[in-house]
């Protein structure tokens, strides 16, 4: 262990050798690590999206929440996004008619802007997971919520 970069005297000591170059390999190993988890999320990310290349054009459409009782029309006015319910199964908070999201700006990889909620506007996040699914992600504060809208066929 001479040529161990930690080795000294009062590090002998204390720590007899085989341990005097733990802590370096232990250094190594966080390294080694963190670039394999590096790796592995953007590995992941592209699988997820399907490699599919995102535009703002993309979010043109008629989406579906999960639960199938919101239906929404995306459409572009004047350099900004709006969602508008076109059908709502029977809530009685919101109405067909109602803007759901508004002022939603591209990017380049996400869209930002305001979700309409009854207690007002919060801030909201829209990412396509690929073509037809969509991750809209609505925070006020320190909390937030995330649902997945499909487009519709």
């Amino acid at each position: 262990m001479a040529n161990c970069p930690l080795r000294s005297d009062s590090w002998e000591v204390l720590h007899p050798p085989p341990y005097t170059c733990i802590k370096l390999n232990n250094m190594k190993h966080n390294q080694l690590t963190f670039i394999l988890f590096a790796l592995v999320m953007g590995w992941s990310t592209f699988i997820q999206r399907d490699g599919f290349a995102q535009t703002e054009t993309g979010l043109q459409g008629t989406w579906v929440n999960e639960q199938e009782t919101r239906k929404a029309d995306f459409y572009n006015e004047s350099e900004a996004w709006f969602g508008k319910l076109i059908w709502v199964a029977d809530d009685t908070k919101v109405k067909a008619g109602d803007t759901l999201f508004k002022d939603l700006t591209w990017d380049g990889t996400q869209f930002k802007g305001k979700a309409m909620t009854p207690r007002g506007a919060v801030n909201c996040v829209i990412v396509f997971i690929n073509s037809d699914k969509i991750k809209i992600t609505a925070s006020k504060g320190g909390m937030s919520k995330s649902v997945f809208w499909t487009r519709t066929k």
